[in-house]
């Protein structure tokens, strides 16, 4: 048996154990598991999160290795806390976009993280590397809407705001404020196309 989405945290418990660590704050919970010899496909040491909403399994992420996967984090913070992980709470753009209301997932990378992440992608002048930054980024860290937005206003073209949307889709913390993205896109048809593709 596997952990599964949907499951308790009883049964979580019954399967991996307890926790290594445990962090919480209000409804959300995360607990982190070391394994020394990983699973059957990897035998190397590896890191197991599982967050649960109101008791539930909502998300869980492996790593090789021990610890939280590295996000860029210039603020120290006490051991309870993972460095990069901004608690689940409301969003700190609704009053800037009013469709950018609600929760935003407990990944996103904070505000000052992203600012700068964004000076460095900004001033890098070859699309390869750019390309290259962001795929390190979103592989340890979530952006919301808003983030993604900032990078698209990078973008001269509709072709490279379409490539950069595809990109960052799955790194998306708040998909549910995605149409302030999309808006970012000239013509409907190129908005039906992103819907599609990311379906």
């Amino acid at each position: 048996m596997q952990v599964q989405e949907g499951m308790s945290q009883r049964e979580v418990q019954g399967l991996l154990g307890t926790p290594d660590y445990r962090r919480f704050d209000g409804y959300l919970e995360e607990w982190e598991f070391y394994r020394e010899n990983g699973n059957v496909l990897i035998s190397a040491p590896m890191t197991i999160l599982i967050q649960f909403v109101d008791g539930e399994v909502t998300r869980m992420n492996t790593y090789a290795g021990y610890g939280s996967t590295p996000v860029p984090s210039s603020v120290v913070v006490s051991p309870a806390v993972v460095p990069g992980i901004e608690p689940l709470g409301i969003s700190p753009y609704e009053d800037r976009y009013s469709a950018n209301v609600g929760r935003i997932d407990f990944r996103a990378l904070p505000p000052a993280d992203f600012d700068l992440f964004f000076r460095e992608y900004r001033n890098e002048p070859f699309d390869s590397g750019r390309v290259r930054m962001l795929d390190n980024l979103t592989s340890s860290s979530n952006l919301t809407c808003r983030q993604c937005c900032d990078l698209i206003d990078l973008c001269t073209y509709d072709s490279e705001k379409k490539k950069l949307i595809k990109r960052l889709y799955p790194a998306i913390a708040d998909k549910k404020n995605f149409q302030i993205v999309l808006d970012k896109l000239t013509f409907e048809s190129d908005k039906r196309e992103i819907r599609q593709s990311v379906k």
